[in-house]
């Protein structure tokens, strides 16, 4: 299976109960499948946390969707 995100885009990590930052992360490195041939990325929030995510853990970031609504 072939990664869908490329690096340097924005997505939208979709895990909200474990986010503290509105869930808008940076891909910043292809990894590896895991076990279940899940593609799997490592990605930065804009805070500079770092962390691991599968494929399916993420959704591209629009623009629309980074600007919070007042």
């Amino acid at each position: 299976m072939s990664h869908q995100f490329k690096v340097g885009q924005r997505v939208r990590y979709l895990q909200r109960s474990l986010v503290r930052d509105n869930g808008a992360y940076e891909i910043t490195r292809l990894m590896p499948a895991a076990e279940d041939a899940a593609p799997q990325y490592r990605v930065r929030s804009g805070a500079g946390q770092e962390r691991a995510a599968r494929e399916h853990e993420l959704e591209p970031l629009t623009e629309a969707a980074a600007v919070p609504a007042e």
